[in-house]
């Protein structure tokens, strides 16, 4: 017979283990949330967001967009996987267009511009959120 319980055991334990890791978080605050530094992946993302940017981009992603939809309404029977790629490459032309309408209703969006989870859009006037 198995002498353990179907509950998981005693709660003590893990009451006690929160218990240290908090006192541990108030203690070393900048350890725990990393105050002031950049990820590692962050440059990354910036160059990825660059070069997605521009008018060979939009151009591409713009023929992407044309050829889904007409892929869509002129298709006729195409079978689940096929139209799944096409949605696929719909919605990442979709995301690549995303910065230029962003630009077209005046709005700028500058990465690693804000250091909190905020995210400062400005526009022409001033800042906008």
């Amino acid at each position: 017979m198995n002498s353990y319980s179907k509950t998981g055991g005693s709660k003590i334990p893990c009451m006690s283990l929160l218990l240290v890791f908090s006192i541990l978080a108030s203690v070393f605050p900048g350890t725990v949330h990393a105050v002031g530094e950049a990820l590692p992946y962050e440059a990354g993302i910036d160059v990825l967001i660059t070069s997605l940017q521009g008018p060979v981009p939009f151009i591409i992603s713009l023929v992407g967009i044309v050829a889904c939809g007409a892929m869509l309404i002129f298709g006729g029977e195409i079978s689940g996987f096929m139209r799944t790629m096409v949605f696929i490459v719909l919605v990442v032309s979709v995301i690549v267009q995303a910065s230029t309408i962003i630009s077209i209703l005046g709005l700028e969006w500058t990465p690693g511009a804000a250091q909190s989870t905020d995210v400062i859009m400005y526009n022409t006037y001033g800042r906008v959120s």
